[in-house]
Order: structure tokens, then C-alpha cells, then sequence
């Protein structure tokens, strides 16, 4: 059985701050995540004690639509272009966790081993039941899909989709808007303080208001002209509708 179908890479311990939006903070796999819910995380991996008393596997977190490595020398962001995905960051090799029979025999924390699935196998209970149910199981009769971009920079959400649940915002996650302004916009508001600019002002505080009687899609056109399509939401509770 397979137990991951993605990507590893090796990265120095200069990218050992990870911040994902996904299931967390704790780990979680396909059979043990409905107590880990999804929202913006953050963990120091220089900071990392292995939890068992025999090393295995560890720290991997299911449903992700982005994570980044960052750290003194900058950042590294992954981002989903489809579905979710499931990662790992710890700073030990598969190999050098099987080498060991406990956890001071580990080598000290000097990188970081990151990878990025499309499919994890469960967990199951065998070392005191039964092993993963045939749905927690890798089918490798099946075909795989993985697509994520690779950006130099921090990212936490998805780059094509406004994921269900929204991350906390914060002035950070707006920081790579502030060197545009609107050119332009569909619908705005004959009001300097609510008007298109706000979009991409980094601030947190200012809104774009847009005309209620006007059709969907709102768009804003930057002074690049590099388009940007800005999402609306239904005003119902119970749902995050957006519509591109």
C-alpha cells in the first residue's frame, strides 16, 4: 500500500516558521482529522519534540489550501490551484524516523522536510486493532490530481478560489496589495472613503462599496492594468457564496 501520492523537498532550517490555512493545529490525517478544524495555523519547527515514543510518522495536516516556510532569508508559499491538499513539514527524512528506535537516537534539527499530496493513507489502529478501512486506503488503480503553485512570497489562502471558510484577516494577508490602485471599477460609490482604491489599500479598516443595483461581477482595474476580479457574498448566514 502506498502510504502518499505528492511531493517532497528538502529545505534548510531558514524556512522552519509554517503558517498553512487548513485542518489544524494539531496533526491530523484522512481518518483522524474531524476534531482539527480549518483556520489559519502556525508552528516553529525548530521548536519540534517528536510525540511518540518510537518515531514515526508525524505532523501531517489534511484539507490545505496553502502553506508557507519562512523564516530570516523570506518566504516560501504553496498554494492550491484545485483542490485542497494534504502536507507535512517536520525536520526529519522517512528514513531517518525508521533509523530511529526512540527519540533521542533522532539527528539534531538542521532542515526541513516538506512535502505536498494529493492522497495520504490512513491510520487506522493497528498497533492495538485494526488497520485502515478500505476508504482511508490508497486506491492505486486510480488516477491522481495535484495542482499547486510555488510563489516567493506568503500566502494563505487559495490563488484561484475563495475557499468556504475564511482565514482570520490581518494587515499581513492584504500587505502584497498596497503598491496598486484602481484605474477603474464597475460599480463604486460617489464616496472617496468607500471607494474602489480601498480594494487594495492594505488596510483592513476601509471597505469598497459597491452599488447594490448593479450586475455581478464587480471588477476593479489596477493602474497596471493587471485585472483583478473581486468576489461578492450572499448576505445569508448561512452561506459563503461568491461569485466570480
Amino acid at each position: 500500500e502506498l502510504p502518499r501520492i505528492g511531493w517532497r523537498f528538502v529545505l534548510p532550517l531558514d524556512f522552519a516558521q509554517v503558517e498553512w490555512f487548513g485542518r489544524g493545529p494539531f496533526e491530523n490525517y484522512r481518518d483522524r482529522k474531524s476534531g482539527a478544524f480549518r483556520g489559519l495555523w502556525t508552528t516553529d519547527l525548530t521548536k519540534f519534540v517528536m510525540p511518540y515514543a518510537r518515531p514515526e510518522d508525524a505532523n501531517n495536516f489534511e484539507e490545505t489550501d496553502a502553506v508557507t516556510l519562512s523564516g530570516a532569508k523570506g518566504a516560501i508559499g504553496f498554494a492550491t490551484l484545485g483542490a485542497p491538499f494534504a502536507f507535512t513539514a517536520i525536520p526529519y527524512s522517512p528514513t531517518e524516523i525508521i533509523a530511529a528506535s526512540h527519540p533521542p537516537e533522532l539527528p539534531p534539527i538542521t532542515k526541513v522536510e516538506f512535502g505536498i499530496f494529493a492522497e495520504t493513507r490512513g491510520l487506522g489502529g493497528a498497533s492495538c486493532g485494526p488497520g485502515p478501512l478500505r476508504r482511508d486506503i490508497i486506491d492505486t488503480s486510480k488516477n491522481y490530481r495535484l495542482d499547486f503553485a510555488i510563489v516567493p512570497y506568503r500566502v494563505t489562502t487559495a490563488l484561484l478560489d475563495v475557499p468556504f471558510e475564511f482565514p482570520p484577516a490581518s494587515a499581513n494577508s492584504f500587505a502584497q496589495f498596497k503598491r496598486y490602485k484602481s484605474a477603474g471599477a464597475s460599480s463604486d460609490e460617489a464616496s472617496e472613503r468607500e471607494g474602489a482604491n480601498n480594494a487594495f489599500d492594505g488596510d483592513i479598516s476601509t471597505i469598497w462599496h459597491t452599488q447594490w443595483k448593479k450586475r455581478n461581477p464587480r471588477r476593479s482595474r489596477s493602474k497596471a492594468s493587471s485585472p483583478f476580479r473581486v468576489r461578492t457574498w450572499t448576505t445569508d448566514a448561512s452561506a459563503a457564496t461568491a461569485s466570480s
